[in-house]
């Protein structure tokens, strides 16, 4: 029985870290969509958490453009 209560009451707890996880990532693809001028726009407006987030992907878009124009020469 307490076996039981345990194992709803980790379901219960788990439940909402799948939802943020989800949207998380939700986030993640929609920002990897944008060009570098919107999520500019985007960080300009965003909490200070998703800022890094968006200034991070956009750090690694820019070293990406570097590394496609050094390979075409």
């Amino acid at each position: 029985m307490q076996l039981k209560i345990i194992s709803l009451i980790g379901i219960l707890l788990f439940i909402p870290i799948l939802s943020v996880a989800n949207e998380t990532q939700l986030k993640v693809q929609t920002y990897e969509s944008m060009d570098i001028k919107r999520l500019i726009e985007e960080a300009k407006e965003a909490s200070p958490e998703e800022r890094t987030k968006i200034e991070s992907l956009i750090r690694k878009q820019i070293a990406k453009a570097h590394r496609e124009t050094d390979a075409k020469g």
